[in-house]
Parts: structure tokens; sequence; C-alpha cells
């Protein structure tokens, strides 16, 4: 590497690589150091509290801000600054805080005096130190502005207690030399209604990275590390949708992306089960030491809905770890602050589930080996790859592909009209091109076996399939996209039920053959989108699609995510059931709410669209 880029201890990083690395709030940061220079300048004092979980970059906001305070050489008078970080335990009264300040602020100052008088303090009598310590403070002040940054606010009230926080209130009114700059994890007692700092500080609940800026984020990296290869790559279509799984698992969180980036390359981008893998096995110890920092009842909670997957109401939870309703609500509550859990509204209940799903896939790898979570990613950069294969589709080079697409194009037609012997001819045409690109022809013949499929020429069709598989192994956009076809043709198929589970375990021996069984996963859960998303959906018949699947690859470790997700979505559909999406772990249910148009792949509500009415 040629720049620090530390996980966890984002301050440990150089100003210049803090810059470098900086995605999404630039314009916070600048409102930040503009309200803590005109405080300095004489003007009104301002606090701040960033909000957020564990990860989601408040260190690295606040380190910002003190390294760009301290190079503002504008200021007649820049503020002192006493930054009380992550790791400062043992505030258990008013007095301990006073005594952390000045102990900071000597050391930021470099001021051996101070320290010294100070530490001269721990000799004077405990019920007299705080008095003197506050005078101490006034004094090294003077006049001037007291920046103090306060990472986990939240743990250091909780230590004051109230009592603290009554005198810690009544000190800043009566020295109104404070700037606060606050991080914490979530809101927390100190805050609210009727506590000592209720409306006390400037609140802003930062944001995970959407896609776009995660990209951004590991681009920047990749510069920082000078590997120009793979800083070009993510930005092209194919390396910014391997990215999809990731962002899709990470959930916008920006330490899991700095841990990504640090095993990437564009081999590992490629492959990227193994990289994922590697990421979760250093997230591990991580999620670990966050188990342990719990109560034995919060740590029970958290490893039922570990192994729960999905969400839970709070009756449900009592009685799996045998507690009474009220101890479980009171035990959620508190985790729901520290960041651990979220919960969702669904009529009188609650159904609560693990904020982070890598916090629970890195428990479940250690008992299963790994393997659920293998297939997870696989199956999630097939659903993602056909925002790259639309990409490729559209950039084609038009002089070699012309004809060929235009004869693509008028067999789709034809097929779409009913003419399906047309459209046979335009695809046998494009096969027999000498001069037709890779792709087209092994769009052509997977287009012709969809087309034999509905004529009712069923082992032709998958002769044609067989023939495409073998003559185009690399051609993956051209089997993905006929896959979507030739399955959809099989869904529409009038045919019995039986027939059905025979041509399925017919295409599945097929596609074992010729290792192209990945693709089918992906395409069956497209197609299965496609179906969901039409006005006059037959939730029956669809529910009989995913009942063959069922019986015939049910018992495939490879299948069952897929299948689990196909079942949800098509029983929501029907039913419209919030419950049961809220069975489904959260990645999982992300990719039904993709699959029935309520949400992008950022997660943003969709807003069906009426089709207007006709006057």
């Amino acid at each position: 590497m040629n720049a620090l880029i530390s996980t966890h201890t984002p301050n440990l990083m150089s100003h210049e690589t803090l810059e470098a690395m900086f995605v999404q709030r630039h314009a916070l940061a600048g409102r930040i150091v503009e309200w803590i220079r005109a405080g300095a300048g004489g003007g009104s004092k301002h606090h701040t509290l960033l909000i957020g979980p564990r990860g989601i970059g408040k260190t690295h906001m606040v380190s910002l801000v003190y390294h760009r305070v301290r190079a503002a050489d504008d200021l007649r008078e820049p503020p002192l600054i006493a930054w009380l970080r992550e790791e400062e335990w043992g505030i258990s009264a008013f007095r301990d805080l006073l005594m952390r300040i000045l102990l900071t602020l000597a050391d930021e100052r470099g001021d051996a005096d101070l320290r010294r008088r100070a530490e001269a303090l721990y000799a004077r009598d405990p019920d007299a130190v705080e008095r003197l310590a506050g005078n101490l403070l006034r004094d090294c002040v003077a006049g001037r502005t007291l920046l103090l940054m306060v990472e986990n606010l939240d743990d250091m009230f909780a230590g004051l207690g109230e009592q603290g926080q009554q005198r810690l209130r009544a000190y800043i009114q009566e020295n109104p030399f404070f700037t606060i700059l606050a991080t914490a994890r979530g809101l927390f007692p100190g805050i609210r209604r009727a506590m000592p700092f209720y409306g006390f500080f400037r609140t802003h609940h930062l944001e995970p990275l959407t896609f776009q800026e995660a990209v951004e984020l590991l681009g920047k990296i990749a510069t920082l590390d000078g590997d120009d290869r793979l800083a070009s790559l993510l930005r092209t279509p194919a390396g910014r949708v391997r990215v999809r799984p990731v962002h899709h698992l990470a959930g916008g969180n920006h330490r899991v992306y700095v841990i990504f980036s640090q095993l990437l390359t564009c081999e590992a981008l490629d492959e990227l089960v193994d990289a994922v893998m590697e990421m979760i096995d250093k997230l591990t110890p991580y999620y670990q030491s966050r188990m342990m920092q719990l109560s034995p009842q919060q740590r029970r909670i958290v490893e039922f809905l570990c192994e729960r997957g999905g969400g839970a109401a709070v009756k449900e939870i009592a009685r799996r770890c045998f507690a009474t309703s009220q101890a479980v609500s009171a035990a959620l509550r508190d985790l729901r602050q520290m960041g651990y859990v979220r919960s969702t509204p669904v009529g009188r209940q609650s159904h609560c589930e693990l904020r982070e799903p890598l916090m629970r896939i890195c428990i479940e790898v250690k008992k299963q080996r790994g393997r659920p979570v293998r297939f997870l990613v696989e199956l999630l950069r097939l659903w993602y790859s056909r925002e790259e294969l639309e990409h490729r589709a559209a950039g084609l080079p038009p002089a070699a592909t012309q004809r060929a697409r235009a004869l693509l194009g008028r067999g789709a037609s034809k097929g779409m009209a009913g003419d399906t012997q047309g459209a046979i001819a335009d695809y046998t045409a494009v096969i027999d091109m000498p001069d037709a690109p890779p792709d087209q022809k092994g769009r052509a013949l997977f287009s012709f076996a969809a087309r034999l499929v509905e004529s009712g020429r069923w082992e032709e069709a998958l002769s044609a399939l067989r023939e495409g598989l073998s003559r185009f192994p690399g051609a993956e956009s051209a089997a993905y996209l006929a896959d979507v076809d030739i399955l959809a043709q099989l869904m529409r198929s009038d045919v019995p039920y039986a027939q059905t589970t025979g041509r399925l375990a017919a295409l599945l021996r097929v596609h074992d053959d010729c290792e192209q069984m990945p693709p089918l996963i992906g395409t069956f859960l497209t197609g299965l989108a496609g179906a969901l998303r039409t006005r006059s959906v037959n939730t029956d018949r669809l529910g009989q699609w995913v009942r063959a699947w069922k019986e015939v690859a049910g018992e495939r470790e490879d299948f069952r995510g897929a299948l689990r997700i196909a079942d949800a979505a098509v029983r929501y559909r029907a039913e419209e059931d919030e419950r049961i999406l809220l069975e489904l772990p959260a990645e999982e249910r992300k990719i039904v709410r993709q699959m029935l148009g309520l949400e992008d792949a950022d997660g943003r509500p969709i807003e069906e669209d009426s089709g207007g009415e006709s006057g």
C-alpha cells in the first residue's frame, strides 16, 4: 500500500489520505467546519451530534474536521482542541471528564506545565477535584474557544449518569467557550425530552453509502494504492456490477468497503466469491468482539435472531429466549439504541431483526463452514449481472453486428406476433452467417431453441440448447438472455404438471452437463420477476411453477436460496402480507422486493405507475 488505510481507527490516517478517501458528506463536513470557525471568530457556538451505527464513517468525519480546523491558518484565535476518542473509558463522574479534557489538551498542545498541574489534582481531596479542574480548564482556555470532540457520546453520558450530565450542562452554561462535535450510535436518553441536553445539539443522521458512492470509495482507495488497473475496471459496467453483491450485503457500511478494498484486485473482483469469503473472515473477530460487549440476555436475543435469519415478533423472541415480553422489549430497546437491531411495524406488532446482515452471516459461517454464503454470493452476482449484460448489448460494435441484430430484432417481433416459423427462419439466418459475432450467434441459437419450445418441439429445443452451450461457452450474455426466454416459454406452456417437471429435469441435466448451472438459477428468478410484475399475473399458476422447481431441484443446496426467494415472492404477490417478507433474511428480502418492483437495487421505493385515467 502507498498510504496507511485503517479499517477501525481512521484517526491514525494522514489528513491527505482522509481527504483522498472522502465520499458522500462533503457538504456536511464543510458546514461543520464553518460553524466551528464562526464560533472561534466570536460568533455563536454550535454543537453537532453525528448519529450512525458502527462502521458508518463517524470517526472518518471527525478526523477530517479535526485536520481541517487545525489547518485553518487564517483564524486570529484558532480554537483549542480536546479530542476524546472512542477508547476513552472510565468516565463515571463529571470530574473524570474534566480531567480527561485537561490531559488531552496538554497532549494536543505539548504543554508539559498543564499536564503537571492537571496530574497534581489526583493528590487533592476527590470532593474538591471537580471545582479545581473546572477552574484550571477555564484558566487554560482564557477567552478562546474550546472545540471538544467526543466519540461515542452515548457511552460517555451513560457513565456520567443524569447527575453528571446536569453538572456538565451547568458548567457549559457558566463557561460558554465550548463548541462540541460528538458522535453516537443512535439516539440515547441524555438528549431526550426532560433530560439535561434535550435540544442542545444539531443532530445529523449519517446515511449509508449508495451504490454509486461505494464504487467511488473503492475507486479512490485503488488509486491511493497505486492500482490504476483496478481503478479503471471499477469505472466499467463489468467492474461495477461485480461490486453489487458486496453492496447488497454491506448495506452501505463504510468499514466493510475499506476491508473489502484491501482484498481487492482485478482478479478477485472477477472471482468475487473467494474475496467475499476472505472479507467475512476478517470481519468475524470484529463482530465477535461486539457480541462480547453485550449482556447475557442481549447476547441470547442476538443469537436467536442470527438463527432465525428473518424478523421475529417480541412474543416469539421472548418464548425462544425463555424471558418475559417486558424484559425482551427493554433489551431490544437497548439493542436498537446500540445499533444491533431494527424493528419493522406490522399491524400492532413489531418484527425485530439484526440491523447488519453481515453480522449474522459472519456468525453463520463459523457454524456452517460458509457453503450457504458461497451460494448466496453467486446468486447475487447472477441476479445483478443483467445490468452488465444490458451494457454489453448496448456497446456491441455496430459494423459487425448490424445485419445480425436486425434479424434478431425481426425474429423477436415475429415471435411476439405469433409467427413462430418466421422467427425460427430469422434466427437460423443469423446462425448461418459466417461473420456474425459469437454473442449474436449464441443469442440466435438460444432464441431458436425458445421458439422450438413454443411450437412444442421439445426434444429439438433441447438439442439446440445443448449445441449453443457447447459452441459458445464464453457467451455469457447470450446464455443469460436466452435462458430467460426458454424458461419463460416453459412457464407459459399449457402442459400437465408432470410434463413440466419432466422438462425442467431435462433442462437441468443439459445445464449440468455443460457446466452452465449458475445462469439457470439467476434467469429462473429474472423470468419469474417479469411475470410477477405484470398486471394480469396468475399467482396460482406461478405458484405451481415454483412447486415444480421445488420438486425437481428442492434438494439441491445450490437452489435452496433461489427457491426460498421465489416462493416468498409469489406468496407475497398473492397475499400482500408484509410478514411473508419479514420471514426472510434481509439480503434475500431485498431481492424479493426488487423482483416485485417494490424497490430498486439501492433500496429506494419504486412508485407504481397507475397508468393514468381516460376521460
